[in-house]
């Protein structure tokens, strides 16, 4: 189950990062994307957010609360807070 999430993803729809990876180090997920902060100013920064498997859906903690990561059953996209992804090459 943990290796549905495991690798590089690139934005299909919908509003968010054009890319994201996700990592697994043990129990524990990082989700690497980059940085809305750091996309308003220009710069090309990444931030690596902690997660977890929690009922086969990743969750994060984000500043205005947890959010959720699935991978769609039918299209094996990447479904994360109203955008969609697919998975691309290593």
């Amino acid at each position: 189950m943990s290796d549905t999430y495991d690798g590089k993803w690139q934005k299909v729809s919908g509003r968010g990062a054009e890319t994201m990876a996700v990592e697994r180090h043990g129990n524990v997920f990082i989700i690497k994307r980059p940085s809305f902060n750091a996309m308003l100013l220009g710069r090309d920064e990444s931030e690596a957010i902690p997660a977890m498997l929690k009922d086969g859906v990743l969750e994060i903690q984000e500043e205005l609360g947890p959010t959720r990561l699935m991978v769609g059953p039918k299209t094996g996209h990447l479904l994360h807070a109203g955008a969609e992804y697919r998975r691309v090459g290593d």
